[in-house]
């Protein structure tokens, strides 16, 4: 049985959490050289990334839907502390601007 976005959501913490890549419903996450990066639904918007050099978390604070809002929501690791950064600053980063 297929989990709901919620329950899928809801696991990806622990993953996030841990850092480890995965793939949960239209949540994933990867590695993209110094960054663990999570996604919601494609490339284009990442949540959360975590900069290992720095031991830096950052939280994509642009709206983008009502689904990725909630998967943001319930996603969110514990216990850190989140930068808030736009998808472009976001993606800046990301590229090494």
């Amino acid at each position: 049985m297929a989990l709901s976005q919620r329950e899928s959501a809801r696991q990806a913490r622990g993953k996030i959490e841990q850092k480890a890549v995965f793939r949960l419903g239209h949540i994933f996450s990867r590695l993209e050289d110094d960054y663990y990066v999570v996604y919601s639904y494609g490339y284009h918007y990442p949540m959360f990334v975590y900069h290992k050099l720095t031991d830096t978390w950052y939280e994509n604070t642009t709206k983008y839907s009502h689904t990725t809002t909630c998967h943001k929501n319930s996603a969110r690791p514990d216990n850190v502390i989140l930068l808030g950064r736009t998808t472009r600053q976001i993606m800046d980063i990301l590229e090494g601007k």
